[in-house]
Parts: C-alpha cells; sequence; structure tokens
C-alpha cells in the first residue's frame, strides 16, 4: 500500500542500442523479467524501458519493436542520425519520466533482482542519490580488477533523476567516443564526486556483464586477467586514442569543471536565502 509518504516507486530504464541486433531482445527480456519480479515484491510500481536505437546497419531496429509492439512500457526511438551512446542515454532520460533511472547496454543483461533491490535500497534510505550492485562477467579475471569494472560501467547504477539532471547526463563529446567508454568513466566519476550513495554497494550480482570480441571487457581482458603487480603496460592504446589522449583527458577536466561551477551558482543563490532562515 502506498501513500504520501510512501509513493508509488516510479523507475525509467534507458537501453541504447547500435549493431545489437543479435543481443537486443535478449537485453529486453531481462528488463522485462525484471520488472515483473520487482511488481511481484513492491506491489505498485511505476515502469517503462526507453530504448534509444542509433541508427544501426544491422535489424536492431526493427527486432526492438517487434519486441515493444506488443508491451505498452517499451518505447522504441531511433536517432535521426548516428550519435553515439551518450547521446542515446541522455536522450532516453529524457523521454523517460521515472524518478529513478537505470541504464543497460543492448548487448549486456539485468538479472531479475536488479531493480528491486535497487528500489528497495532507496526506500530504505530515500535521501541517496544512487546505489550500485555487484557485476557478474562471464570471462574470469583477477579479483583485483572488479572494484574497477564497478566503478566506470553504467548499467549497475540506480540514479536518481535529479542527480542525472544535475550532472548534465553523460558527456556527448564525440572525442569521448572515439576513445572508447572514456564517457561512462566521467560520468561515474562525477556521480560518485557530487552524490550519496549508501556506506556499500550492493552485493548481490545483479548484472551481466557480457565479453564479445572487440567490446570494453575484450580490449582490457589481457591485463585483467593478470595480477596488478604483472599489468602494467599490458594494455596498449592504439594509435588514434594515443593521440586524442591529451584532449580527452581535458574535457573529462572541463566536464566535471562544469559540474562544479553549477554547485557553486546553486551555493551562491540558496546561501542568503538560508542564513536568512537561520
Amino acid at each position: 500500500m502506498t501513500s504520501p509518504t510512501n509513493p508509488v516507486p516510479s523507475a525509467t530504464v534507458v537501453v541504447p542500442t547500435y549493431k545489437d541486433g543479435e543481443h537486443i531482445v535478449r537485453a529486453l527480456e531481462s528488463v522485462g523479467r525484471a520488472a515483473a519480479y520487482a511488481r511481484e515484491r513492491l506491489g505498485a510500481f511505476d515502469f517503462e524501458c526507453v530504448v534509444v536505437e542509433d541508427r544501426s546497419p544491422d535489424d536492431s531496429y526493427d527486432r526492438a519493436k517487434e519486441y515493444a509492439a506488443n508491451r505498452p512500457e517499451f518505447a522504441v526511438h531511433r536517432n535521426e542520425t548516428n550519435r553515439g551512446a551518450a547521446y542515446s542515454r541522455n536522450r532516453g532520460a529524457r523521454l523517460g519520466s521515472g524518478e529513478r533511472v537505470f541504464f543497460l547496454d543492448a548487448d549486456d543483461e539485468f538479472r531479475e533482482d536488479h531493480l528491486h533491490l535497487c528500489l528497495a535500497a532507496v526506500a530504505e534510505n530515500p535521501r541517496i542519490d544512487y546505489v550500485k550492485t555487484d557485476v557478474a562477467l562471464d570471462v574470469d579475471i583477477h579479483p583485483f580488477w572488479k572494484d574497477s569494472i564497478l566503478e566506470s560501467v553504467p548499467f549497475n547504477v540506480c540514479v536518481h533523476r535529479r542527480a542525472h539532471d544535475f550532472l548534465g547526463g553523460f558527456p556527448e563529446h564525440d572525442l569521448f567516443r572515439q576513445f572508447g567508454g572514456a564517457e561512462d568513466t566521467a560520468y561515474r566519476s562525477a556521480l560518485s564526486a557530487f552524490f550519496v550513495t549508501t556506506d556499500d554497494y550492493i552485493r548481490e550480482e545483479t548484472v551481466i556483464h557480457h565479453h564479445y570480441p572487440g567490446n570494453s571487457l575484450d580490449r582490457q581482458l589481457h591485463k585483467f586477467r593478470l595480477p596488478p603487480e604483472e599489468a602494467k603496460g599490458t594494455w596498449t592504446l592504439t594509435p588514434e586514442q594515443v593521440k586524442i589522449a591529451p584532449d580527452v583527458k581535458r574535457l573529462q577536466k572541463e566536464y566535471r569543471a562544469k559540474i562544479e561551477r553549477r554547485l557553486m551558482d546553486w551555493v551562491e543563490f540558496l546561501g542568503p536565502k538560508l542564513r536568512s532562515e537561520e
């Protein structure tokens, strides 16, 4: 039962997809199972899944549309041009209305308890801005590297909409996209720097990060399988990444500085008001 002091939970799951025709239905099915599991345990539960298709050359759009055809909680949108995952995630969040925002890459999966555990953690402490969970991998890695994965991927977090909006979403500059995943790390780093989470993360592995040739996990897999003392220098950037790395670092600093300026503007705006009420 809900009341004004115990409102109905609402969640938007954003799924960006590009060249994921082989995997998109599996990802959406996992979202559907997680929503059903949460609804069984939460009772009233406002849920929507927003798919943003990024002009794939394959059948990703058609498969997503077919899956969503008779499922009103699933909506599929298509970008006018190929814009990248950061833009697609931000667009999906804007199109949604849930108070809590989740992200899922179209080649990965939610386990059925992901939405429920995150929303339950939020219900226990409504003042927190985000929570994160553990991640299951379908390849073996050295345990040392698990924390770096938990802190850099976007699909193991549940974010309050106000926090996502304050950050301005994921940084969308094309150099992040060219570098490969740098926008995810920038977003997660800013989220942890400016917003409040629980003292510890949810220890259950509630999402599955799959390994495919050429994806971010694959590019670092050799390093991830080594102990840290043996791993130095084992992951070499491509010549293109080396060339743009200084600019990516500059853009990461600019992204963080922009958020800091926004925060200081609010402090200056609210400061006199708060002092007058003391």
